[in-house]
């Protein structure tokens, strides 16, 4: 990381301003608008228009106050009939009267809540990536990149409006209290939560490190709840969530986003696995959302030559136009490799897939990523809440800027990977062809890449598998009772005992034997095994899935697959889970074993 801070990478910036400097609310989120303002004029990566901004203000405070029956004509917050302002001065001036006027017509608003949707509605019309985030909201973030959190170490979902514990950590405090898979979680101290939200009981694990929490859960088969008092403790969170050898030569190492202990846990798991005789790798970055640009320049440093450039960024502004290059020969400089990404893959993810592609040192595979090729710096305001501002864009080494076009709208922005075409070949067929020449550039050997909308994959591969009776088992989640079922029939002790003893090779296998397997294919067949002709409905009134005897045989393995994927999750955590689909269920590792033969290909070019 030091390479990267003396050539001037500070990329997320902490200001803090201090405390309130006055008791009177509306006058001190009055400040913090000012705040806000100050820190998007003085960086945003293009010049802002500053009526764009009052006006997105006026909007958001118009919003804020929630009065539909006020008469804005002509008021203050009248957007339409307010002048032009040419600075920042009249611009503050301009919405420090609008402010005043919106607090006397309305005194009982709350001015924290209204001065939140002001500043959102400011930043509205900028890039998709400019936000505001609450103090709670910010807390949180920080805790999910710093690399670990207190709490009591489990993972659950929500389940028919109640939490249902899924995994738990061997050795953590809630593993020593007795908690185990398939237990509902009722309350968390004095709060019941039932019908509560994922943010919410999330909240309320988390606390003080050695603070007590008070857990009733209803353990799966049982009548009663019971009461477990538990103490937190650091809970490490791993961005390399998984790293296994996937053949004799092959590491498969998995990073779900770019935190602060990222290039640390890096470096540990390609030690171990190069200990393990790992002679190439699959990195998989799919649904990699991002995180810190430090560390993917970091990442992409390890497979590359010393003096290459790995990212370029600029800006209006001269500290934030820079060049990155790698220092020196990475570890892993001349080892193959091959990257998996999904439409999800994003931001620093893109980074190391765009740079190790313009430099033919991987294969990339799968489907077209996200496309945000933009860099924010973030600025801590006075309540400790957050806005996020775009100070540059980000470039490959061959010149891409791979942002998508956000001309149409956040909403629709956010949403347009779920508009492309289902199918991934025709998708990427149909980009290309609308790409003009000045988006069209060359890697190292001279293939085209492209810019203005993600990492286009060298092999196209979708990473999704889906058959009726496999989407069904998971959205009505029919597995869990059984597994949940299975893992207590065996008792706790003894697959406590496997969990402990087995981390480093989790094999489901042990637990799910054949008779299990027969028995809840016997179930799924009684369900879903009949007559078309009969139209069977469910009790909501939708139509149940029906298949022949022949089309249920043809589907079961798929299930059979996703049965040893998700209780090696509940047994072995995210690492397990990982470990049992590359044997089956997760399709893209698997028919990744055979595309070497490409990697070589583009290597010799």
């Amino acid at each position: 990381m030091t390479r990267y801070l003396s050539a001037g990478l500070v990329l997320v910036f902490l200001l803090v301003a201090g405390a309130w400097l006055h008791t009177d609310r509306p006058t001190a989120a009055l400040n913090k608008y000012q705040q806000a303002i100050d820190r998007v004029v003085e960086n945003y990566v293009d010049e802002p228009d500053l009526n764009v901004l009052l006006r997105g203000s006026l909007t958001g405070l118009a919003k804020g106050l929630g009065d539909s029956t006020l008469t804005l004509v002509g008021s203050p917050l009248d957007t339409i009939t307010i002048r032009s302002v040419k600075s920042k001065k009249e611009l503050n001036d301009a919405f420090s009267q609008a402010w005043k006027w919106a607090n006397e017509i309305n005194p009982g608003v709350d001015p924290d809540s209204v001065i939140e949707r002001t500043i959102r509605g400011m930043l509205q019309n900028l890039d998709p990536h400019s936000v505001y985030i609450n103090a709670r909201a910010s807390a949180r973030v920080m805790e999910d990149f710093q690399g670990h959190f207190s709490g009591i170490g489990l993972s659950y979902e929500i389940v028919r409006d109640t939490a249902v514990v899924l995994h738990v950590i061997p050795g953590g405090p809630a593993f020593k209290a007795g908690v185990f898979p398939g237990d509902r979680l009722i309350g968390l101290d004095s709060t019941t939560i039932v019908k509560t939200t994922t943010d919410r009981i999330r909240e309320l694990i988390r606390g003080p490190e050695h603070s007590t929490l008070r857990l009733v859960r209803l353990p799966f088969g049982a009548l009663r709840a019971d009461t477990l008092n538990i103490q937190r403790s650091t809970i490490p969170t791993k961005s390399v969530e998984a790293h296994f050898m996937l053949d004799d030569q092959t590491g498969y190492l998995r990073m779900n986003r770019f935190a602060a202990t990222t290039h640390t846990e890096f470096i540990e798991a390609t030690t171990a696995l190069q200990a393990q005789g790992m002679q190439r790798m699959v990195l998989d970055l799919r649904n990699n959302g991002g995180g810190y640009l430090q560390q993917a320049l970091m990442i992409v440093d390890e497979f590359v030559d010393g003096r290459q450039r790995v990212l370029s960024t600029k800006s209006r502004h001269r500290q934030f136009n820079n060049t990155y290059n790698s220092s020196r020969d990475g570890r892993l400089h001349d080892m193959p490799i091959m990257i998996l990404v999904n439409q999800s893959s994003a931001s620093a993810s893109e980074i190391v897939a765009g740079a190790l592609q313009d430099y033919d040192r991987a294969l990339v595979v799968g489907r077209r990523t996200f496309g945000k090729g933009l860099v924010q710096q973030q600025f801590v305001l006075n309540d400790r809440s957050i806005i996020r501002v775009t100070t540059s864009r980000y470039y490959t080494p061959s010149g891409r800027l791979i942002q998508k076009p956000y001309i149409n709208g956040r909403e629709a922005y956010a949403s347009e990977i779920r508009t492309r075409n289902a199918d991934a070949s025709s998708d990427i067929r149909n980009y290309v062809q609308q790409i003009p020449d000045s988006l069209i550039f060359r890697t190292t050997s001279g293939r085209p890449v492209y810019g203005g909308g993600g990492i286009i994959p060298d092999h196209i591969l979708v990473d999704t598998l889906s058959t009726p009776l496999l989407d069904t088992v998971r959205r009505e989640r029919l597995h869990y009772p059984f597994l949940f079922g299975l893992l207590r029939n065996m008792g706790e002790d003894q697959i406590r005992m496997r969990t402990m003893s087995e981390m480093s090779t989790p094999r489901p296998e042990l637990i799910l034997n054949d008779d299990d397997l027969l028995r809840f294919k016997a179930m799924l067949a009684s369900r879903f095994v009949g007559n078309r002709s009969k139209r069977e409905v469910s009790e909501e009134g939708e139509q149940q899935l029906l298949m022949t005897q022949q089309e249920f045989d043809q589907n079961f393995p798929f299930v059979q697959d996703y049965l040893y994927a998700e209780i090696a999750r509940m047994l072995w955590g995210t690492s397990g889970y990982w470990r049992a689909a590359s044997m089956g269920y997760d399709q893209m590792i698997v028919r990744s074993k055979g595309l070497w033969s490409e990697y070589s290909q583009i290597v010799q070019e």
